[in-house]
Parts: C-alpha cells; sequence; structure tokens
C-alpha cells in the first residue's frame, strides 16, 4: 500500500511535465501513471495504477479522462525525456577520443487483445487447426508499434520514441497516411541522426522483416550500419535471370559451400567482444552454454540492395524442441559495410535479442497490453507512459552506476534489469510512506488528515 508517489518519480516527472507544457493537474497525474506502472504488480488497467497511489479509486476517473485528452501530450513528453538521456550519455563520453558504436535493435512489438474487443486499429488473427479434431483457436486483435532501443557501449538503453503501425482502414479514418513498419522505422532513425555525437559509429540489426532496399538506401544516407538477415528468394544482381543454378540466391550459394570455406567463431557468455551491450548476471555467466558459429564472407551485388558484405552463418546449438549440439541452424546476413568482418557481423547481429528482452520487460514487468478500454489514441499514450516508466529505471541506474563507489553496487547495478530496479522503487516509497505516516501522527492537522484518507480508503480495501 503506497499513500504517496516516491520522492524520485514526483521529480523526475514535474520536471518533464513542465518542460512539455504540461499543466499542474497533468503534471501530478503523470506522477501517479508513473509511479502506478512502477508499484502495482499483477495485471494492470487503469483502475489498478489509480487505487496504487493513495489506494483512492478517485484516480481511476481522472487517468482515464487524462489518456483520452489531446492535451496531456505523452508523446512530447517522452521526447524530452529520451533528449535528456541522451544528452546525459553524450556528455559521459565528452573528450574520450576511443571510437565507439552504439547499437539500434529495430523490432515492431504486438500486444494482443480479445477478438470481439472495439478497440480501433487491430488486426484480427486467428491460428490454423493443428490436426482436423482439434479445437479452434479463438480469435485475437493485435495492435502493432514499431520501436527500436538504443544500446550505449557503456550499456545504457534507452528506448527511442515509438511508432504506431496503423491498418490502411484507420489511416484513413483519421486521415493520416498509411505507411509500412519499414517507412517509420526509416522516420525512427531519421530523428535519431541529430542527436548521435560524432565519434559514434551506429550499426542498426533488425530481422529480415526489414530487409529491403529502402531501408538499405537510408542507412546509407545516414552513415549508418546496417545488418539483417535476407529472405530465402533473395537473389544476386551479377547473375543472370533466367540461371536456375545455386548460385543464383544467396541461400542455396551459402548452403553449397564446402566446409573447409567457414571459420569457426565462439560466443561464451561474458567473454564476448560486445558484452558490454549485454547484462549479464551472475547466473548467466557461469552457466556453460557457448555458441558456435562457422561463417563465410564475401562482398557481392544483391538484387534490390547493391554491393553488400554477405555472411553465411551456421550456428549451434540449436533449442528445438530442446537444446541439442549436434544440430545446426542456417542463416544469411546481409550488411551494408561491405569491408566489416564476418566475426563483427555475427556478434553484432547477436544482439538484436535484446529488443525481445525489452519487449519482455514491457510486458511481464511494466503491464505493456493490459489496456481494458476502447479507444485507441489513449492506448497510444499508455504505450508512452510505459516507455517512460522504462526510460525512468534505466535513468536511476545510470545515476547510480555513476555515483557508486563499491565495486560490489557497480556490479549489482551493471547487471541489473527491471524487476531489480523496480524493487529499489518499492523500497524508496515503503520509506517515504513511513517518513509520512510518522510526521502525521505528531500533529493534530497531520491525525485530522490520517482519518481523512482512511475513510476514504474504507470501500477501496
Amino acid at each position: 500500500m503506497f499513500y504517496n508517489p516516491p520522492p524520485s518519480v514526483k521529480q523526475f516527472c514535474r520536471g518533464l511535465g513542465r518542460r512539455a507544457g504540461l499543466s499542474r493537474p497533468h503534471q501530478f497525474l503523470l506522477c501517479v501513471f508513473v509511479a502506478g506502472t512502477l508499484l502495482s504488480r499483477g495485471k494492470r488497467s487503469l483502475a489498478v495504477l489509480g487505487r496504487t497511489v493513495g489506494r483512492a479509486t478517485r484516480y481511476r476517473g481522472q487517468l482515464s479522462r487524462a489518456t483520452r485528452n489531446p492535451d496531456f501530450r505523452t508523446r512530447d513528453v517522452y521526447k524530452v525525456a529520451f533528449d535528456d538521456a541522451l544528452t546525459e550519455e553524450t556528455t559521459a563520453i565528452e573528450g574520450k577520443a576511443a571510437k565507439r558504436t552504439w547499437i539500434v535493435t529495430l523490432d515492431d512489438v504486438g500486444t494482443k487483445r480479445g477478438g470481439l474487443t472495439k478497440i480501433e486499429n487491430g488486426l484480427h488473427k486467428r491460428k490454423a487447426k493443428k490436426n482436423p479434431g482439434a479445437k479452434q483457436t479463438p480469435p485475437s486483435k493485435s495492435h502493432t508499434f514499431v520501436m527500436g532501443l538504443l544500446i550505449t557501449d557503456r550499456g545504457a538503453r534507452l528506448p527511442l520514441p515509438r511508432k504506431t503501425w496503423r491498418t490502411r482502414k484507420y489511416a484513413r479514418k483519421i486521415g493520416k497516411k498509411y505507411r509500412k513498419k519499414p517507412v517509420l522505422a526509416a522516420e525512427m532513425l531519421r530523428e535519431l541522426k541529430p542527436r548521435i555525437p560524432a565519434g559514434v559509429r551506429v550499426v542498426v540489426v533488425a530481422d529480415e522483416a526489414y530487409e529491403g532496399k529502402f531501408l538499405f538506401s537510408v542507412c546509407r544516407e545516414l552513415g549508418f550500419g546496417l545488418i539483417t538477415p535476407v529472405d530465402s528468394r533473395r537473389c544476386f544482381g551479377d547473375v543472370a535471370k533466367g540461371d536456375t543454378s545455386t548460385e543464383r540466391t544467396l541461400h542455396a550459394r551459402g548452403e553449397a559451400l564446402p566446409r573447409s570455406a567457414f571459420r569457426r567463431l565462439v560466443l561464451a557468455r561474458g567473454k564476448e567482444s560486445t558484452v558490454s551491450f549485454r547484462r549479464y548476471t551472475p547466473d548467466e555467466i557461469r552457466r556453460d552454454e557457448p555458441r558456435t558459429f562457422r561463417v563465410a564472407h564475401e562482398a557481392r551485388d544483391v538484387a534490390g540492395l547493391g554491393i553488400v558484405g554477405v555472411v553465411y552463418s551456421w550456428k549451434s546449438p540449436v533449442y528445438r524442441p530442446r537444446r541439442d549440439r549436434k544440430r545446426e541452424t542456417f542463416k544469411v546476413l546481409v550488411c551494408s559495410d561491405s569491408s566489416m568482418s564476418p566475426e563483427e557481423v555475427v556478434e553484432l547481429y547477436d544482439l538484436r535479442w535484446q529488443v525481445e528482452l525489452f519487449f519482455r520487460e514491457l510486458k511481464s514487468g511494466l503491464g505493456l497490453g493490459s489496456y481494458t478500454g476502447t479507444d485507441f489514441a489513449a492506448y497510444e499514450r499508455l504505450v508512452d507512459l510505459t516507455l517512460l516508466s522504462f526510460l525512468f529505471l534505466e535513468r536511476r541506474r545510470l545515476t547510480g552506476l555513476a555515483s557508486a563507489r563499491a565495486p560490489v553496487v557497480r556490479a549489482a547495478l551493471g547487471t541489473s534489469r527491471t524487476a531489480t530496479l523496480k524493487r529499489d522503487v518499492e523500497r524508496e516509497a515503503a520509506a517515504n510512506d513511513l517518513a509520512w505516516l510518522r510526521a502525521s501522527v505528531d500533529t493534530g492537522r497531520g491525525r485530522r488528515r490520517l482519518r481523512e484518507m482512511l475513510k476514504a480508503l474504507r470501500p477501496a480495501i
């Protein structure tokens, strides 16, 4: 039970709210949203968020109205918070001559709702039957947001401002132009470019949904590297169109290469050259689960992409249905920088899994996708607030890491993820509540306020 938002949340939200031009009531509701997201447990809804701070149901209606109010500009608030975080990261590396690489992992996250929900901009999905006698899975609706996670060489994880993917029908209804996911991703990268400090190389990693001529050309224009896997039908651009040999498609050529054409690469947890981008716990490092790759590389003209680096990669072990070191999976990666070594390409692409961990923390740790309303614009604001809560935890971790001197504390902060960071906020909130209760019982006015709050709590308990 928490009566007040923690002091750190108040300070964080009020400063952002002022700079983003929010009214004082909306600044307060921003504190309630972020504190509720961080302190509530289990499935979240507007009612749960409202009861978490003050445990009073009166906040539910205020939160509901705020999410539908266009003056509650959560997108602007998040952009201010992201710029602040990126400025701090830039300040931390000023004056250090070492060349740096930052990673942007791109992907789209889907949040499922019931198939009969009345919320707009949802895609209906129904799983196919596995066998004729199987029970049909009920349909569901999903909503898609294109997201990017910027990971610096110091291990900071800064979510880029989200982009909403809209169906053609919904875009036409609200008077917006329909845009594909790669177009949204390109817009996200163009907004990021002016904010990147000089001397930092940015490499974008994405899955094959973003593999194509458009995004490759945008990354070349911005000076970013791009690594993606390719579809099995992708062909070389310097092979005759009617050629049906194994030399025509990238996958066929890679699978036909002899074993002697490949070099061996072993990535062990905690020993990769990209370990600073990861956040391994001591237990994870102790588990001996190396990934073994066989890689081959060449610079080729690929249809639609131009001259790129092509990396053929076999990976072991295979985890389906369980770990099997005797089996290998095959993947072809293309890199916009053809001079990059195959080992570096494979290791950087291996960081793409960090965005999946990020999505898991948003969903399981911060309740993304638990919104139960039917207004999609309100849902977009709730996504912004969830990202803001994640960014608050990350900035809190980086601040603690900068001031910590004890090696044990630094090691703990260096590997902390959302669940651990949330527990620290819960401890701060509990200590703040105890101090408030002690101060309240010492004065007559405080005791009256306490009685009034307990009386208001009675219906909510």
